[in-house]
């Protein structure tokens, strides 16, 4: 792939190659492609695996997952999806094993019918019996003369024959005597375990003695192997039996081991710190180091955040915090947690939206160490991870109160990028809530701001590179001021970024605003290429929230362009995915948007629909800049029922509210449509009084269709 691409384009570039891989595969011969125990899946792999289930239909690939019965797939109920439950044997299917473990030599029938009721019909168990009854030493051949089969030496009181699966693993363990000290060894290694590892770990041991050890546990197929010693690699029959082995050992035991081991790898793999942080921080915890438990912990993290693995990354973040309280010096832990915070926060708005409660609860406690710790420069990421919620739910007024909290004096420590988040966040609220002059201001400070920021300090703002949020930021805001080609030139500068940086958040953003200067220019053709675009990509990398805007725009061109059923049906799609992945945010100008391009094609009632969404939201939101947009609306529905006062009354309230919050661009939008129904009056002098002084003001952008249009109205051809 090309180099800086973000960890989400290398991670998806990674799962196409290993799908190319596999289309190889098939293309040749038929596959089977087996996932065994896939309740203990990692999240990535599973994102592997709903891939291959949705790419592999109608090709000569058989997928057969094994799991538990609680397992439930991420990858929904593919058409060919076929689930058989493996219920427990018969006493039928129970005898069949047994005979085939005793090499069809009979066992007493005393013997087999204990064994079938004690085992319940679970393969595994009825395995491990058979062979604890086989090695008990009760059993002897019958005499010759009888077909072959076993007879007791004694009663069958005598026969000493375990309970539970457990108790016949751990009998079978036990008549391994040396061995038995191995097995546990490798099973608080893992599931899996390398002869070098356990070797080092059992260097007291003598070298003969460990191999003859494991010859046993292989012999008795408690344990598989593969390769040849040194080299090779073992694993545990089953997990239970893993499971077995570790629990027999004593508490001081296994933490002695987990000590060992972790010691082992960091001297003797030294590339297990870099490549599997997760197994030594298992390691510490368990041995009683939770110091370096907590660094390994944090390193699994942002390793799995630098290969986009950001569920994983959740899970690791979560497991540094919990050893926070066993690590000594409250100062130092503090400064640590602060960090962790700030990472687990921004891993959850990526797995579960900017609205996750979890991940205002990290960036909120990450704000009050970094007040009590006097860390401005993390006050402010905290701060900005707590505006995402609250831009969510249309609470605008409080992530500007939160970023005007920062005093002189830190606001003079804080690093230059901590300058541009802030007043970026801030002017973004600003601008949604219709405060237009005092966020533009904002904006273009922090546009200046970025000047200084070196590139090592740069950090994402809701995913997206800096220099293109706030250049997209400024653009809305110069859209709504009525400077459109300084929005337009805002547009295509970030577009130019996030192309230069390869981003796949910023391109996204940044196509679907250049499709936006493109809408408003009338040029219909290229915002569908633009909107395409950034669907595409957006759907390529798994981007759905920045896709839900995508659509939008894609509706609204092909409405506009006479494609009106697809077109309204994105509409719908897009507004209903907004709502559920963003929220509130700026969920009024994806409704008004839907509506105006809905009305003009003539679909009355589904920009309706839109126009009550959009209504609804801004009763319920402090998002008052589509108010204007919506009156005026508004009005040219009453106008299309023949109640021209009314219509009247909505445009002059429409005018009133843009005026107040500097909005010339929804000024001219509802002035307009007020200068032509007073023109359809026959009150020409008034409808040139409104107009014109409106239009006078603008300074750019006069070809622009809405500026177009009032110069029509202007000079009596509207």
């Amino acid at each position: 792939t090309a180099g800086g691409g973000s960890p989400q384009e290398e991670k998806v570039h990674t799962l196409e190659a290993l799908i190319e891989l596999l289309q190889h595969l098939y293309e040749q011969q038929p596959v089977l492609f087996l996932v065994e125990d896939a309740h203990w899946i990692d999240p990535s792999t599973e994102e592997f695996i709903a891939q291959v289930a949705q790419r592999v239909h109608n090709t000569r690939v058989l997928l057969l997952v094994t799991c538990r019965p609680e397992y439930t797939p991420s990858w929904g109920n593919p058409s060919q999806l076929t689930r058989h439950s493996l219920n427990r044997l018969s006493n039928k299917q129970c005898t069949a094993l047994v005979n085939a473990l005793t090499g069809g030599k009979v066992l007493p029938a005393e013997v087999l019918s204990e064994i079938i009721r004690r085992t319940d019909g679970i393969p595994l168990f009825v395995e491990e019996l058979t062979k604890t009854v086989l090695a008990s030493g009760l059993l002897e051949d019958a005499p010759s003369g009888h077909a072959p089969g076993f007879v007791l030496r004694g009663s069958l009181s005598a026969l000493a024959i375990p309970a539970t699966l457990q108790d016949s693993l751990m009998a079978r363990l036990d008549r391994l005597a040396p061995a038995k000290e191995v097995a546990q060894v490798g099973a608080v290694i893992g599931r899996e375990f390398a002869h070098r590892l356990i070797a080092e770990v059992l260097s007291d041991m003598p070298a003969p003695k460990l191999e003859a050890a494991l010859a046993d546990l292989v012999r008795s197929e408690l344990v598989f192997r593969r390769g040849t010693p040194p080299d090779a690699s073992y694993s545990f029959k089953h997990a239970l039996v893993r499971d077995t082995a570790y629990n027999s050992m004593l508490k001081s035991q296994r933490v002695l081991r987990h000590s060992q081991i972790a010691a082992a790898l960091e001297q003797s793999q030294r590339d297990a710190a870099t490549a599997q942080p997760e197994l030594l921080a298992v390691h510490h915890q368990e041995g009683g180091n939770p110091q370096a438990a907590l660094r390994y912990w944090q390193a699994a993290g942002d390793a799995a955040m630098a290969r986009s693995a950001v569920r994983e990354a959740v899970t690791h973040y979560r497991a540094a915090i919990a050893m926070l309280e066993k690590v000594q010096g409250a100062e130092a832990c503090a400064d640590v947690e602060l960090g962790l915070q700030l990472r687990l926060g921004n891993a959850l708005v990526q797995t579960e939206g900017p609205s996750s409660a979890s991940a205002n609860q990290s960036y909120a406690r990450a704000r009050d160490l970094a007040i009590a710790l006097d860390r401005p420069d993390e006050h402010t990421q905290a701060c900005s991870g707590m505006a995402s919620g609250l831009n969510a739910a249309g609470r605008y007024a409080e992530v500007i109160a939160m970023m005007e909290r920062f005093g002189p004096a830190e606001l003079a420590r804080m690093k230059p990028m901590g300058r541009v988040n802030r007043l970026a966040r801030m002017g973004y609220a600003r601008t949604l809530r219709g405060e237009l002059a005092e966020a533009g201001s904002a904006l273009a400070e922090a546009r200046r701001e970025l000047e200084n920021v070196r590139p090592e300090d740069r950090q994402p703002m809701a995913g997206v590179d800096p220099p293109v949020a706030v250049l997209l930021y400024l653009s809305l805001n110069l859209i709504c001021r009525g400077l459109l080609s300084s929005a337009e030139a805002c547009a295509r500068e970030g577009l130019g970024v996030a192309e230069q940086r390869q981003q796949s958040n910023s391109r996204v953003l940044a196509l679907y605003q250049t499709g936006v200067m493109s809408e408003l220019n009338g040029d219909w053709a290229d915002a569908i290429t633009r909107f395409g675009h950034a669907l595409e990509l957006a759907e390529r990398y798994a981007l759905k929230a920045y896709g839900a805007a995508a659509k939008s725009g894609l509706g609204r061109a092909l409405v506009a362009t006479g494609q009106q059923g697809d077109g309204t049906r994105l509409l719908r799609e897009s507004y209903s995915e907004w709502t559920t992945l963003i929220g509130r945010q700026a969920s009024t100008r994806v409704a008004v948007g839907a509506a105006e391009v809905l009305l003009d094609a003539g679909r009355r009632d589904e920009a309706t629909e839109f126009l009550l969404a959009g209504e609804k939201a801004l009763l319920e939101t402090e998002e008052k800049y589509q108010a204007a947009p919506l009156l005026c609306l508004r009005g040219r529905m009453i106008e299309l029922d023949g109640d021209a006062a009314a219509a009247e009354n909505a445009y002059r309230q429409a005018i009133a509210i843009a005026e107040q919050q500097g909005a010339l661009l929804f000024s001219l939008q509802a002035a307009t449509a007020l200068a032509r129904l007073c023109q359809g009056e026959g009150r020409a002098d008034e409808a040139d009084a409104l107009l014109r002084p409106i239009y006078a003001r603008f300074t750019e952008g006069f070809d622009y269709p809405v500026l177009i249009r009032a110069r029509s109205v202007l000079e009596g051809r509207g």
